[in-house]
């Protein structure tokens, strides 16, 4: 039988596999850890008493920014931590003797095989074989099975919310018809319009809200004109 991409995020131990695993650690501490990635790190993590964070917000002079639309890196910090990344691992590779020795990271999880990257790595072989595009596709479809969870505690705690109503909600019929037709009110469209986009998932749910409310609307003013309709105004 055949196995999956999830099937092969614990590769088999081997001498090769254990080097590649140290290696990897190695690359990730002294590469990535070890760079000024920390001075971006430092300082005060805020505090949400809801849980949410909807209650934290960032006082600017031009305004207050709700903390799950807080960028955490501006494009410079960014571009400064990429050049450093990317420095310091060519150096590794280049001179790999003096840096082969763990330190803290002799204490991180053991590595495992990426779920997402190793569906990519399917799809390359089946091409690689000569595959169609088409059947490609359609054997190695993208999804977000294996899509890691949000890494943001703000968006992680949105995201276990909306889990957690999810598995709290009756599975009767009216219950399912609820959740593919949420109601649109002024409070949800603004509730949607302040959160973070999270995944391709939340996106298609904004969507479909934003549709709804398109035809609700669009409801509303047909049946105004049916009531102007049937009761005129100014008419002896």
């Amino acid at each position: 039988m055949t196995k999956g991409p999830a099937a092969m995020t614990k590769p088999r131990k081997t001498a090769e596999t254990e080097w590649a695993a140290a290696f990897a650690l190695m690359l990730a501490e002294t590469g990535v850890r070890n760079s000024r990635l920390e001075e971006l790190h430092q300082g005060v993590s805020p505090g949400s008493a809801v849980g949410d964070y909807s209650d934290v917000k960032v006082v600017t002079p031009y305004g207050e920014i709700p903390w799950r639309q807080v960028s955490r890196l501006d494009d410079d910090e960014m571009k400064e931590l990429m050049i450093e990344v990317v420095d310091r691992l060519f150096t590794i590779l280049c001179h790999p003797e003096p840096f082969t020795r763990l330190m803290g990271a002799a204490r991180w999880n053991a590595p495992q095989l990426d779920p997402s990257m190793m569906e990519s790595l399917a799809r390359w072989k089946a091409r690689q074989a000569g595959m169609p595009e088409a059947e490609v596709q359609a054997t190695f479809p993208l999804t977000e099975a294996h899509r890691r969870a949000p890494i943001r505690s703000d968006h992680r705690a949105v995201a276990d919310q909306i889990e957690e109503a999810d598995e709290a909600a009756p599975p009767d019929a009216e219950q399912d018809e609820r959740r593919r037709s949420p109601e649109i009110t002024p409070e949800a469209m603004r509730a949607l319009a302040q959160a973070p986009i999270a995944d391709l998932a939340w996106i298609a749910k904004a969507c479909e809200a934003l549709a709804q409310g398109a035809d609700g609307w669009e409801r509303t003013q047909l049946e105004t004109l049916k009531a102007i309709d049937v009761h005129p105004c100014g008419q002896d």
